[in-house]
Order: C-alpha cells, then sequence, then structure tokens
C-alpha cells in the first residue's frame, strides 16, 4: 500500500526490507508503526504485527517500551499459545481508552 511504501522511504537507506528467515528488524517494525501512527493521528483501531514466534513477540513488546512517546499511543497485546486463554482473549476484547491496539 501506498502507507507501506512512505513507512519504508521514511525508514532510508538502511531499509532492508525488515524480515529475513533469521532475524526480524525491530527497528524497521518501530518506524512503520510510528508512520503510521503519524499519518492517522485519530484512528484508535488496532494494528497487527505477525512474527515468527515467542521471542521476536518478546523482543518487540521491549523495544516498544523503550519508546514512551509511542507506548503512551499504544496498547501492546501478545497473542500466542503460551499464554493462557484468558490472556489471549483480550485481543478481542475493545479497548475503553483512546489509542492504538497493537
Amino acid at each position: 500500500t501506498t502507507r507501506l511504501v512512505e513507512a519504508l522511504m521514511a525508514w532510508g537507506p538502511k531499509c532492508t526490507f525488515g524480515i529475513s528467515k533469521a532475524y526480524l528488524d525491530h527497528d524497521l517494525v518501530i518506524v512503520l508503526v510510528e508512520t503510521l501512527l503519524k499519518q492517522n493521528p485519530q484512528d484508535t483501531g488496532a494494528i497487527l504485527i505477525f512474527v515468527r514466534g515467542w521471542d521476536d513477540i518478546s523482543q518487540l513488546m521491549r523495544r516498544f517500551e523503550r519508546f514512551p512517546a509511542l507506548a503512551h499511543r499504544l496498547h501492546l497485546l501478545p497473542l500466542h499459545s503460551r499464554l493462557q486463554p484468558n490472556e489471549q482473549r483480550r485481543v478481542f476484547k475493545p479497548r475503553r481508552s483512546a489509542g492504538e491496539k497493537l
């Protein structure tokens, strides 16, 4: 989509399109989410990010927590078979406050 292309262009020459069999570029994911939020400041929907497994999920969540400007706009919800069913169901519940579900 146009938004994805713009986000990748914002990343600049460092962009390697982020994903290989052995490596997920967490910085690229952060930039993509940041760009989507800037382009849609009034949206309060959800952004789904699919990654390979629990290690990538937990590493990516820790990375987002390092960015307070982003973290206050996001409601990070991991979804993985390791989680208890009640924790998994949280992703399907509507948000009570403004912000993006991620």
